[in-house]
């Protein structure tokens, strides 16, 4: 679509440079609140049909006049619960597949912001386009590191990168930059060769992508979603079965309860932290294999709602318990569980230690009791001295 165009949609001209840039103005369009509003209205009955300045102006991406109608009658059949949050209207939008072909295939993530400086991998090679405001025209090309998008208004833009980007980084971008990032929109055809720190701490997210990412080169998810309190979609389709690191991959992220429990495991090493302080977490996992992994301290520490047993997990391999299961929500008959499933695995390590602090087990007699000692016990008395600091009975 040309810049006339856009501007008969309403839409904000930008001037995007690497260094200083320009901008050009444009006339202001309606607050995002307000739009959102109208489009809540159309869903109860209320109002009139919401126009493309409309669903722009709510910081929604891939209305057009040629999808509008099919758009409206989508949000004519919903609640206005159902969509009074940009991100709610963008997923409802993305499920459409009306998307054009030709943007399908990019990444795409919607900021907020007069200026954003796209963040880069120091020590990766990168060859890619930018459109600062997803009209089709690339503010600039072969670009091998990061970049900033400027613009004449401090709204929301949504940003396509197409061509070699094989990582986005905000591990050391300031808190300012990460504040910014609002949504993923569409992972596209970008193969993936590291999801380390990718969205740490980004307050704001929400991954609205309607496909998911190709993790098929990336072999570390480690901390990408760690302190991404916003975040709560639903990514149980992704494929991670290459994935071998998974630490801290959804710590702190303290909205985050979505079913991952069919994620392909298989490859994970490293699990150490991955639900920490994920306090809404709540979902069976007993499906995962864990069979290769070594690390989980901390996996679970401070999960206050997870209350789910692990007895059918194959620990063998696994190394490092300490504080895993510290302060989590885990009942006494599923932390029994657990141990009763662990104590009967033909291959366990010894002498670990395990983190289950405010954990009660069986009483004496009980078969949580007796998986303890068996636990517990010395090594020459057929147990596996292992130490759990527990509450007890």
């Amino acid at each position: 679509m040309s810049k006339t165009g856009l501007l008969l949609l309403g839409t904000f001209f930008v001037a995007c440079g690497g260094g200083g840039g320009g901008s050009s103005s444009s006339t202001p369009s309606i607050g995002e609140e307000t739009a959102i509003d109208r489009i809540e209205n159309y869903a109860s009955g209320r109002g009139s049909a919401p126009t493309v300045a409309d669903y722009t102006a709510a910081g929604v991406s891939g209305v057009t006049e040629d999808n509008l109608d099919e758009v409206n009658n989508l949000i004519a059949g919903l609640t206005a619960e159902e969509v009074d949050t940009q991100a709610e209207i963008q997923v409802l939008i993305n499920g459409l597949g009306i998307a054009s072909s030709d943007t399908r295939d990019k990444f795409k993530m919607t900021i907020e912001g007069d200026k954003f400086r796209v963040p880069v991998f120091a020590t990766v090679d990168y060859n890619y386009n930018i459109d600062c405001n997803g009209d089709g025209i690339n503010e600039a090309v072969n670009l091998h590191d990061a970049y900033t998008c400027r613009y004449a208004e401090n709204t929301r833009h949504q940003i396509h990168i197409e061509g070699t980007f094989p990582q986005i980084f905000f591990g050391t971008s300031s808190s300012l930059t990460r504040n910014k990032l609002r949504s993923i929109d569409n992972w596209g055809t970008t193969v993936w060769l590291n999801m380390n720190r990718a969205f740490l701490y980004c307050v704001n997210l929400h991954v609205v992508a309607a496909d998911t990412p190709n993790l098929s080169h990336a072999t570390s998810t480690a901390y990408m979603f760690s302190g991404a309190s916003s975040m709560d979609e639903d990514i149980s389709a992704w494929d991670v079965s290459n994935i071998e690191d998974f630490q801290g991959m959804f710590a702190n992220a303290t909205s985050f309860n979505q079913d991952i429990g069919e994620w392909n495991v298989s490859s994970a090493k490293k699990m150490s932290g991955m639900f920490d302080t994920a306090i809404s977490f709540n979902k069976n996992l007993s499906g995962w294999d864990v069979s290769h992994t070594t690390h989980m301290l901390y996996m679970f520490k401070d999960a206050q709602a997870f209350n789910q047993s692990l007895g059918a997990w194959n620990i063998g391999n696994v190394r490092g318990l300490d504080h895993m299961l510290d302060n989590s929500g885990l009942s006494t008959a599923n932390y029994n569980s657990t141990l009763i499933g662990w104590s009967n695995l033909l291959s366990l390590q010894n002498n670990l230690i395990l983190g289950a602090s405010g954990l009660s087990h069986g009483v004496a007699g009980s078969l949580g009791a007796t998986a303890y000692e068996s636990l517990t016990n010395r090594v020459e008395d057929g147990g596996h001295a292992w130490t759990i600091n527990d509450a007890g009975t």
